[in-house]
């Protein structure tokens, strides 16, 4: 596609909800050497974390949101202990992508293709805590 770049073979916008560039292969290969994984996460939206979010030595996860300059010194004030992280995530991060009530539009045929929300404002983690969609874990919180 002109003008966009891809990444991981998603040309401008994500296609998926998955880790890019093997990210679940990294976490579960690190997690079986280390007992003690961290996960830090630098994310612009939810991914799905089902294959290793249960693995008993991933002891804590961390969305760092986007990187910026002082990313470094604030994830060590929180994984030393210096602050607790508690800001409320700008989206819900599901046990998998069908627990999500809409999906991204991948082809359309519109000249300005958009998703309908049937759910009016019951979306994301509204749905989730409206809905009870079974989820064993959303992280709502980082």
């Amino acid at each position: 596609m002109p003008g966009y770049i891809t990444v991981d073979g998603n040309a401008g916008d994500r296609k998926n909800l998955t880790l890019w560039h093997g990210g679940e292969n990294l976490i579960t290969k690190t997690a079986a050497s280390c007992s003690n994984t961290i996960v830090i996460l630098h994310l612009v939206g939810p991914v799905l974390v089902e294959s290793w979010i249960d693995n008993p030595n991933v002891t804590a996860v961390l969305n760092a949101g986007l990187p910026g300059q002082e990313t470094g010194n604030a994830i060590v004030d929180i994984l030393f202990g210096a602050v607790n992280p508690s800001a409320r995530l700008p989206y819900t991060i599901a046990k998998q992508q069908t627990d999500y009530p809409a999906s991204v539009v991948y082809t359309s045929s519109d000249a300005t293709p958009q998703i309908i929300y049937e759910e009016a404002l019951n979306i994301d983690y509204r749905c989730v805590v409206l809905c009870c969609v079974g989820i064993k874990h959303v992280l709502i919180f980082s």
